[in-house]
């Protein structure tokens, strides 16, 4: 009685700390992130208590005239831009049962509160519920922990949408190289922008707005797992193939939606490959609970793809990226755009310093050409 009373007291000084500290963004995926540096673990017993946390800073060099954050663009004006700054923690009890919060304490996504869950799983099966990501887009389920590229395609971030408030349901077969998640959540709505895509509403006011959505993907990787994120900073060596795709509705009662999209991704021997379309169409309610910029029904997409290699194993990856983004398929305008961006990431101290440098233009197919181009170098310290 008193061996069990002790784990229960440990366990709950643990989920205390939850309060204050948080994870780094949690990936559903095969295997932990390449680059990373090693996790600040304590044990005690059936309880498994990991710490993490990172501040990164941007030096933007270059950035064009029309440069805006708000349509996408890395950085709007030369100088220094602390772009994220978290703390985190997970508590893994009797290695099923986890606990998890991450605090973006800069809110650069919105929110004070980036991530927050209770899940338990298997070798087969999971079950997640809290503040999680909406499984979709292979772009988005990857961690920012472990970008190839200073950030995510701007056509996949303006259709696909991040963490949300639902209930995560996840089955794993055949070695886990297929994986299904499924997850339900309060009804979404969108940012006024393109780029800003789904908006991440508060989650202490619930389901305020009404609605409902439905988020469904599957991958396959059948020649061995393929680990997360994009890069084969390892260097395989055997080829590593993963197919996916998703499918989204949304029955908010501001807007309804579908989406869906697939995707391909390939690593081999420091090649990396990661090949992305996605596609959603979205008109409002017919008595919008909250005011929105949609108006008619819309209908947006984009085709993303990038490569890389790493040069030297572990520690040094190059890479390029290109997509195309036309955000309303029924107008000829500025929303229509050819992006291309590069990077250089250097790793460096076991993964605990990564330094990237990031370029990103933009050329607009119809309309007035704008001047956006951003170059910057992006340090990251973590643990």
């Amino acid at each position: 009685m008193k061996h069990c009373f002790s784990k229960l007291t440990v366990l709950i000084v643990a989920l205390t700390l939850l309060s204050s500290t948080a994870f780094a963004e949690r990936e559903l995926s095969s295997m932990a992130s390449a680059g990373t540096p090693p996790t600040l673990q304590l044990d005690a017993g059936p309880l498994s208590v990991t710490f993490s946390g990172r501040a990164q800073l941007q030096l933007a060099i270059l950035t064009g005239e029309d440069a805006l954050l708000s349509d996408g663009d890395a950085a709007e004006y030369a100088g220094f831009r602390l772009r994220r700054a978290r703390l985190g923690m997970t508590a893994l009890y009797n290695k099923t049962i986890t606990v998890g919060v991450e605090v973006d304490l800069l809110e650069s996504e919105g929110s004070a509160l980036h991530e927050a869950y209770l899940g338990w799983e298997n070798e087969m099966a999971l079950v997640y519920g809290g503040l999680v990501k909406t499984p979709l887009s292979r772009n988005t389920l990857h961690s920012s922990r472990s970008l190839q590229l200073g950030e995510r395609p701007i056509g996949i971030k303006g259709i696909a949408p991040f963490h949300q408030l639902g209930v995560l349901v996840g089955a794993r077969m055949w070695g886990r190289k297929v994986r299904i998640l499924t997850g339900v959540f309060n009804g979404m709505q969108r940012d006024d922008t393109f780029a800003g895509g789904y908006t991440r509403i508060d989650p202490s006011i619930g389901n305020r707005f009404g609605g409902v959505a439905f988020a469904s993907r599957i991958d396959i990787e059948p020649l061995g797992l393929l680990g997360s994120g994009a890069s084969d900073l390892t260097h395989s060596p055997k080829p590593l193939l993963g197919l996916g795709g998703g499918v989204m509705g949304n029955r908010g009662k501001t807007i309804h939606g579908l989406a869906f999209g697939g995707d391909l991704a390939f690593k081999w021997m420091g090649f990396s490959l990661m090949a992305e379309y996605l596609r959603d169409q979205s008109q409002p309610a017919d008595e919008p609970t909250q005011s929105t910029t949609e108006q008619a029904e819309t209908k947006r997409s984009v085709m993303s793809g990038q490569m890389g290699y790493a040069v030297i194993k572990n520690m040094l990856d190059v890479a390029a990226r290109v997509e195309m983004v036309d955000e309303n398929e029924d107008i000829e305008d500025e929303g229509d755009f050819l992006a291309i961006a590069g990077a250089v990431s250097l790793y460096l101290s076991r993964g605990h310093l990564k330094i990237q440098l990031f370029y990103q233009h933009r050329q607009e197919q119809h309309g007035k050409q704008r001047r956006n181009n951003v170059l910057l170098i992006q340090t990251e310290g973590r643990f």
